[in-house]
């Protein structure tokens, strides 16, 4: 499994470093990672009550995660399960104008 931590990621938008987490406020906040490839990618996020949500965008495909949860914490959030080993940009995207806390992403074969 590959892990590519924030401090990898390219991020356009208002995103600042609080610890080990990537946190945004605003919409259209974007983080990129380039030539990922892999099976299946997941998202290391905070989740709590009042968390936003973002849109993952990888190989062609779209997916909108929602980081609000009951019980606040650090979770590993499977995004994608992909047949093959499908190879591209990887954009992690807010979608509301709610705190989004990224801490990683996980790429496994």
């Amino acid at each position: 499994m590959r892990r590519i931590d924030g401090a990898a990621l390219d991020a356009t938008g208002p995103w600042t470093r609080r610890g080990a987490y990537l946190v945004a406020r605003r919409r259209g906040a974007t983080l990129t990672a380039r030539d990922v490839r892999g099976g299946n990618l997941s998202l290391v996020a905070r989740t709590c009550r009042r968390c936003g949500a973002v849109r993952v965008t990888w190989a062609g495909r779209s997916r909108i995660v929602r980081l609000g949860s009951k019980r606040a914490g650090r979770r590993t959030l499977r995004v994608f399960r992909a047949a093959g080993r499908p190879q591209g940009t990887v954009r992690v995207r807010t979608t509301s104008a709610r705190r989004v806390a990224i801490d990683a992403l996980l790429v496994s074969p």
